[in-house]
């Protein structure tokens, strides 16, 4: 993953903790939210504004610690419930927490999903022991819909991957075509050049008396030469932008400073 996306993402991560928290405190919203107990309500506290901001601000790490922020929003939200806290807007992290797990868990799918929902039959037990009056299909509909929203999560996720594949194959099979391309040009050029050299270089044997036919030969021998190699060197930067080409100067350099040497050995 991009860097940069990664950090757009965990930006919106801890905007949407902070809404989550937030909006807890403002008129009008603050008991918009889940309440599964329906006791009557007790007054806030030190603890109760702990777990309140417990079910809401472990969003912010949803998408690195995805299993840790479900357990740490799961408990809190169930402890709120138990001791019959009001109504919050932060009670709606739960949710946002399935979803983000049911899409980021990776590993141990199957034992997350049977954990979180072993703990929410645990809750609806504890709240009828306490005395909640919540009917069991209610606690069945509501379990169907935090099930859903794993589901909804799981189904994001592989949504996500299947476009991640695509794009990689797209990109494979771009590089497959240049590469194709480039060796096609590689082929033609050494064909071109080097076909050019032999004939030259033939047609130097039949005019060995001739010193100045055999000194235009080699001249247009080192000529081409030198046509090829600007010619690879083009390609084979084509073929490796990173490789700076200062790097390769000097085995070019040295290659032509060897085919000046023969000329000049043969006149």
């Amino acid at each position: 993953m991009d860097p940069r996306s990664s950090s757009v993402w965990r930006r919106w991560d801890l905007l949407a903790a902070v809404a989550l928290v937030g909006l807890a405190f403002v008129p009008g919203v603050e008991r918009q939210g889940v309440d599964l107990a329906e006791l009557p309500d007790k007054a806030m506290d030190a603890l109760g504004w702990t777990l309140l901001v417990a079910q809401g601000a472990p969003v912010g790490v949803l998408r690195r610690r995805p299993v840790i922020a479900l357990s740490v929003i799961g408990a809190a939200f169930s402890a709120y419930q138990l001791l019959g806290y009001p109504t919050t807007f932060a009670a709606l992290g739960l949710l946002v927490a399935i979803v983000g797990a049911g899409a980021l868990v990776r590993r141990r799918r199957r034992t997350v999903a049977a954990a979180a929902s072993a703990g929410y039959v645990l809750l609806c037990v504890a709240l009828g022991w306490v005395g909640s009056p919540t009917r069991v299909l209610d606690h069945i509909v509501f379990g169907l819909l935090l099930a859903s929203l794993w589901v909804v999560g799981a189904w994001l996720s592989s949504r996500g991957h299947a476009q991640q594949q695509r794009n990689a194959e797209a990109e494979l099979a771009a590089v497959a075509a240049e590469r194709g391309r480039i060796a096609r040009e590689l082929h033609d050029v050494i064909t071109h050049h080097v076909t050019a050299m032999v004939v030259q270089a033939e047609a130097a044997q039949y005019s060995t008396d001739d010193r100045v036919r055999t000194a235009n030969s080699l001249t247009t021998i080192g000529e081409t030469g030198r046509a090829a190699l600007t010619d690879l060197r083009g390609l084979l930067g084509a073929l490796d932008a990173a490789t700076d080409d200062a790097a390769r100067t000097p085995a070019i350099t040295a290659v032509e400073e060897l085919v000046e040497r023969a000329r000049r050995r043969s006149t």
